[in-house]
């Protein structure tokens, strides 16, 4: 027996057979058996490789901080859609939907395959369009003389448009009695943007007159400032060669009539 050992049992013979049994206890737990409660300020140490804890509460009691997740799902962080906000294609919001400049507005492009007379063309497709809020002289009516200046009026538009292609845009009305399109016309650029306005140039030139019903809104302005230009100025059918067949007094057709079977052809 040491000597330790046998000194102490000297004094008391129980206690060397305690130490030798604690001697003989094993260092760790059993696998299986559940640890014990830890000493006060104790911190398990993290194993290798095992993420990292969130913030312990405050020293005050209250809620541990959310984790990224829940702050992502509940607006802790801007979302990508609140940074970038993009506009409704219908323009909806206190933009009132703004286009960038030279933008297209919403229409029909076509590419004009034949001109018929000084307000009236066919499109590649076949379909047969009427110009909006103008009236050029008659060429092929079956029961009226080709007017005056007419086929002038033909020519020029032909040589504007056949061939181009061009952005189509209605009013209120789509078709007329004959079930052609009444349409707004503006030639396209290189780049595809609409760009010389057909219906207020051919009257600007002289070679149609305003004929507007109160439907035709849209472009009614530029149609009469472009019609008193033309007139001031003694253009086309305004001029001396056509005072007699225009009567050089007379107003063309204003908003003040509706539209009816006695609609220009």
């Amino acid at each position: 027996m040491p000597g330790g050992l046998q000194h102490a049992a000297e004094e008391d013979p129980v206690r060397p057979l305690l130490m030798l049994l604690l001697l003989a206890l094993p260092l760790h737990p059993a696998e299986g058996s559940s640890p014990g409660p830890s000493p006060p300020g104790f911190r398990p140490a993290k194993p290798e490789g095992a993420p990292a804890f969130a913030k312990p509460a405050s020293a005050g009691g209250g809620r541990s901080a959310p984790s990224r997740e829940s702050r992502e799902g509940t607006g802790g962080r801007k979302s990508q859609r609140a940074a970038f906000p993009i506009p409704s294609p219908g323009g909806g919001g206190r933009s009132g939907g703004l286009k960038p400049e030279g933008a297209r507005p919403p229409g029909e492009v076509a590419r004009i395959r034949r001109v018929i007379d000084g307000d009236t063309a066919v499109t590649g497709e076949g379909v047969r369009v009427r110009y909006l809020g103008i009236d050029a002289p008659e060429v092929h009516h079956p029961r009226k003389p080709p007017g005056c200046l007419g086929r002038e009026a033909a020519a020029y538009h032909r040589r504007l448009v056949q061939g181009r292609e061009v952005l189509l845009l209605r009013d209120a009305r789509d078709l007329d009695r004959y079930g052609r399109r009444l349409r707004y016309v503006h030639l396209l650029d290189g780049a595809g943007r609409p760009g010389l306005f057909v219906n207020a140039h051919l009257v600007r030139e002289g070679w149609a007159r305003a004929w507007l019903y109160r439907s035709d809104r849209a472009e009614r302005g530029r149609i009469l400032a472009a019609e008193a230009e033309a007139r001031r100025e003694g253009k086309g059918i305004w001029g001396a060669v056509c005072r007699g067949a225009t009567g050089r007094g007379t107003p063309s057709r204003r908003a003040s009539a509706p539209a009816s079977p006695g609609a220009p052809d």
